[in-house]
C-alpha cells in the first residue's frame, strides 16, 4: 500500500468526508473553516465557521453537519471563538447552529460525529481540554434527531471520548483517548468495551472497513491501528505524523494528519491530507 500526499500546510485537519461531487471535505480547526480538496483545484475554503470546527459529515443532499468545539486545540485558543455546538452548512453555504445543549446538558467540546441513514447524528463531547494528567472533565456521547431533539446515550467519566462511528451491527462505537479503549452502546443502551489500541497509541478518529474492522487513528503512534470486529488489534498502517481521523473512498483510506501533537499556544499550519491506496483490497495488512 502506498500513502499519497494530497495536500499540506493545513491547520489541524480533522474529520474527512466525501461530497457527492467526489471532493474531499475536512475541517481545519486552526483556521476555523471547512476546506475542500479536489484533483482540479487542490485545497480551497468551503465554508468559514470561526471557533474550532473539529469534524464534519456529509448529508446525502450535499449539506454538512459539523462538531464545533468552540475554538480549542490543546493550549491553543481561537481569536474568534464560538459557542460549543453542532452546526450545519446548507448546500447554499449558510451556516446555522442547531444545538448548544442536548437533554439538558450544555455542550462543552463536541469532538466527532457520525450520521445514521435516517438522519440521526451521534457525536462525542470530550468535555473540555485534552489533559491526560489532570483528567478533570467528564465526557458524553449524544444523539441528535433531525427535528433538533436529542438525548444523552452515555454519560462517561473523564475518559476524553473522541472519534465515533457506527459498526456493522448498528451499534454506536467511540474511542477514549485517556483510556485507549474502544467502546460501544447498542439499541438497548448497553455499553460494552470492544478492545483497546496499543500502549504507544492515543486513539482519535475511526471508521469501519470490510468485515467490521475498525480503523483507528493513533495520534501517538503515527499509525492507523486496525482492530478486528471483536476488538483485537490485527495490524497497523504507518501514515503521517499525527493522524487524526480517516474515512474510506472506495478501496482507499483518506487520512487527516495534524502534523504535530497540538501542544502549542500557536497554530502550526503543518497538517497534511493523505490517500492510502488499496487498503480494502489488501485486507488492511501492514504497509
Amino acid at each position: 500500500m502506498h500513502a499519497e500526499l494530497l495536500a499540506d500546510d493545513l491547520g489541524w485537519p480533522e474529520g474527512p468526508g466525501l461530497m457527492p461531487s467526489g471532493d474531499i471535505v475536512f475541517v481545519e480547526t486552526y483556521r476555523g473553516r471547512i476546506s475542500a480538496w479536489s484533483v482540479a483545484d487542490g485545497v480551497r475554503e468551503f465554508a468559514f465557521l470561526g471557533g474550532g470546527p473539529n469534524a464534519v459529515v456529509v448529508t446525502p443532499e450535499g449539506g454538512l453537519v459539523v462538531a464545533q468545539n468552540g475554538g480549542v486545540v490543546g493550549p491553543w485558543r481561537s481569536d474568534d471563538p464560538r459557542p460549543p455546538s453542532i452546526q450545519t452548512v446548507g448546500t447554499n453555504g449558510k451556516v446555522e447552529t442547531v444545538a448548544t445543549a442536548i437533554d439538558g446538558i450544555t455542550l462543552r467540546a463536541p469532538n466527532d460525529l457520525v450520521r445514521r441513514d435516517d438522519g440521526r447524528i451521534y457525536f462525542t463531547d470530550s468535555g473540555g481540554d485534552f489533559d491526560p494528567v489532570g483528567r478533570k472533565d467528564p465526557g458524553f456521547v449524544f444523539e441528535l434527531n433531525p427535528d433538533g431533539s436529542g438525548r444523552c446515550l452515555a454519560e462517561l467519566g473523564a475518559v476524553y471520548p473522541n472519534g465515533i462511528t457506527i459498526n456493522d451491527s448498528g451499534d454506536v462505537v467511540w474511542t477514549e483517548s485517556y483510556t485507549r479503549a474502544v467502546r460501544s452502546v447498542d439499541a438497548n443502551g448497553t455499553i460494552a468495551t470492544l478492545g483497546a489500541v496499543p500502549e504507544r497509541s492515543i486513539p482519535d478518529g475511526l471508521t469501519v472497513g470490510d468485515g467490521g474492522r475498525l480503523y483507528v487513528t493513533g495520534c501517538g503512534s503515527a499509525k492507523v491501528e486496525i482492530l478486528a470486529a471483536g476488538g483485537e488489534t490485527v495490524a497497523d498502517l504507518a501514515v503521517g505524523t499525527v493522524p487524526t481521523n480517516c474515512t474510506f473512498d472506495g478501496a482507499d483510506l483518506i487520512v487527516t494528519d495534524a502534523g504535530h501533537p497540538g501542544d502549542t499556544v500557536d497554530a502550526k499550519l503543518i497538517g497534511k491530507l493523505w490517500r492510502v491506496r488499496d487498503v480494502r483490497a489488501a485486507g488492511g495488512r501492514n504497509g
